[in-house]
């Protein structure tokens, strides 16, 4: 695939692909006329190395986690907790 097939698949920047090349973090590989490209095991050995929940999403995962166990322990019934939430919120609207 080319550098802007795989960019999009990784999420990353044409640039960025650019620059893990000569760095090793992700060898490109070269047509006769010198263009890069990237084969499907590049893309698999990227993904395997690229954490998968990285930044926010991996914070926002563990919060989530420790919640649920939380109220798994002391055991409180979460569709009650959901419905008095929305309830308040649906009345302060309507005060407004």
């Amino acid at each position: 695939m080319n550098p802007s097939e795989m960019a999009k698949r990784l999420g990353v920047t044409t640039t960025t692909l650019r620059n893990w090349d000569p760095s090793g973090k992700l060898p490109a590989k070269r047509t006769i006329s010198n263009q890069r490209y990237y084969t499907k095991n590049n893309y698999l050995k990227a993904i395997n190395a690229k954490p998968q929940n990285s930044g926010n999403r991996c914070l926002m995962t563990l919060w989530i986690t420790r919640l649920a166990q939380f109220i798994l322990l002391i055991q409180i019934d979460l569709s009650e907790l959901i419905w008095s939430g929305l309830n308040r919120c649906v009345k302060s609207l309507e005060q407004r």
